[in-house]
């Protein structure tokens, strides 16, 4: 089905893949695992005939393969062929996945999740070989569980998986390191709490979608995350705390800074130094931060050209770089490899700002003073108990 032999990319002067070698049997389920920057995306767009040929690149080596694989991406919103979602699934069956309420919309009015649920289901039958890059990493985890195993389940499929860790590997016939993976513990720091810097009572209605008889608050220095299924409303919580979107009812805050679930929508400027500088000029400030996330390698490098958990770390640096009092963070962690995120966790002990996140990462939870659960346009808060419940 693939025969990769001694494989390089490099892209200008900088070798992404060095010396790759693999081989993929039909029917077969390969796992192909990695830290961010290791390489894995060059090498999925790579097999699926995408770099060269639409992304230049120096490649050395052989690519044998029977089949034109199908690639699921990272991002979602640069693989939609339609405007809206019916189109987008035109001829598909997705009666599985309880999606009919999503039908009527744009593709692009969508969360995050709710557009890779759909970009996964458009093209999971569209090829018998799939190359699938970090695919399920936007999903709740009870959407995450239900695209796993239909993925598994499918049968006469031939699977190549490239991930940040083997979470979604179990079964797999093979599974290649790209990378050493660590895993470290996480260590909370005591932090002391002033008064309350966001107090929110709102409500907010558009078109099928409500938030209801919200009340929220935080305190000075206080981590709070929240959690809810793709669709339930933490963007745009967040947003309306933020002031981006508005809400009837009443918000007061101190100063925000804001990072959003998508990089790349974020970053605007020539090199990551520039990036950062949008937000202070002061560079022993931004040394320190970038130290703490080991992007001081990058500061010289385009961000476009970045891999996606690498574009995650400068959006992290940009928001905790901001003069902003209270850090609001979409989904933090996502596309982060253990030692990023271990990195993100050190930079939040390190600040003594309010740091409120929406999250899908049970690890964000246990580290947050207070958590937050969104269920039905409701928003409530919750015990550890009950945020167990949410990963199960």
């Amino acid at each position: 089905m693939l025969d990769l032999e001694n494989v390089t990319i490099r892209f200008d002067e900088k070798e992404i893949v060095t010396d790759f070698s693999l081989k993929v049997r039909k029917d077969q389920f390969i796992g192909v695992v990695g830290k961010n920057g290791s390489g894995k995306s060059s090498l999925a767009y790579y097999v699926a005939g995408v770099i060269p040929e639409h992304i230049p690149a120096i490649v050395t080596g052989k690519k044998m393969t029977r089949e034109r694989p199908g690639l699921i991406l990272q991002n979602p919103s640069s693989q939609f062929l339609s405007l809206s979602v019916k189109e987008e699934l035109s001829g598909t069956e997705y009666s599985n996945f309880e999606i009919d309420h999503l039908i009527g919309k744009s593709v692009y009015e969508l969360s995050e999740g709710e557009k890779q649920k759909i970009n996964l289901i458009a093209n999971l039958g569209r090829s018998d070989f799939l190359i699938l890059d970090e695919p399920l990493e936007l999903l709740d985890p009870l959407s995450a569980n239900t695209f796993m195993k239909f993925i598994k389940g499918s049968k006469k499929k031939t699977i190549l998986w490239f991930d940040k860790n083997e979470k979604y590997l179990s079964g797999a016939d093979e599974v290649i390191t790209l990378s050493t993976l660590r895993n470290k513990k996480i260590l909370k720091k005591k932090r002391i709490l002033g008064t309350r810097v966001i107090v929110a009572s709102f409500n907010y209605k558009k078109e099928d979608f409500s938030l209801d008889s919200i009340e929220f608050s935080a305190k000075k220095g206080e981590i709070v995350s929240i959690i809810g299924n793709n669709g339930s409303g933490k963007s745009t919580l967040l947003r309306i705390i933020g002031g981006i979107t508005k809400a009837e009812g009443t918000i007061k805050t101190k100063k925000i800074s804001y990072s959003i679930q998508n990089p790349v929508h974020s970053l605007f400027s020539e090199t990551v130094e520039k990036e950062l500088m949008l937000s202070t000029n002061k560079m022993v400030e931004i040394q320190r931060v970038c130290e703490v996330l080991g992007i001081i390698p990058l500061l010289k490098n385009d961000p476009s050209q970045l891999s996606k958990g690498q574009q995650k770390l400068v959006s992290i640096a940009s928001s905790f770089l901001g003069s902003g009092e209270i850090l609001l963070l979409d989904e933090p962690t996502t596309w982060l490899d253990e030692d990023n995120k271990h990195r993100f966790f050190q930079l939040v002990n390190e600040t003594k700002k309010t740091v409120i996140l929406s999250t899908h990462d049970q690890d964000v939870v246990n580290f947050s003073d207070r958590n937050y659960i969104i269920e039905n346009g409701r928003l409530s808060e919750c015990s550890s108990t009950k945020a167990d419940q949410f990963f199960l």
